[in-house]
């Protein structure tokens, strides 16, 4: 595979996890009740915000390749939503599964970075720069989700 097309495939990954994320925490705000979730609210407002930011700065890196920015969701994460909503329909999600869904999405994410970075002699040294920096500000979102579990 050439280098052109291998950044564009990994930078899509990148975006289709970053819109797992996004149809994750909606769906999760959604579901979301009670004055006692306001700190996780928060919290998961700001995941909801960073994911559109992620997908946003990382879908120049494939225009430029002249491809079009992944639109979907990962199959790992078309899954993940699947077994959510079979449980929702079980039980309403209470605060501590739902912290653990979170930290489920963001270490899935985490991964699928440390991959991406793993592969970095294919990639431009402004792509990696955009992704060590969001993993940095990832992982400060992550550790507020793991001190509320």
């Amino acid at each position: 595979m050439d280098a052109v097309k291998k950044t564009v495939d990994l930078t899509n990954q990148l975006i289709g996890i970053n819109n797992d994320r996004q149809t994750w925490y909606t769906k999760a705000l959604n579901e979301l009740t009670g004055i006692e979730n306001l700190d996780l609210k928060s919290i998961l407002e700001e995941l909801l915000e960073q994911a559109k930011k992620f997908a946003n700065e990382l879908s120049p890196f494939v225009v430029i390749n002249g491809q079009e920015p992944a639109t979907n969701t990962t199959i790992s994460g078309r899954f993940q939503f699947f077994w959510s909503d079979i449980r929702s329909t079980l039980a309403q999600l209470e605060r501590k599964q739902l912290l653990v869904e979170c930290e489920q999405i963001e270490n899935t994410t985490r991964d699928l970075y440390k991959n991406v970075l793993d592969h970095a002699p294919h990639l431009s040294d402004k792509l990696v720069t955009v992704l060590q920096t969001q993993v940095e500000i990832h992982h400060m979102s992550y550790e507020k989700i793991h001190a509320l579990k």
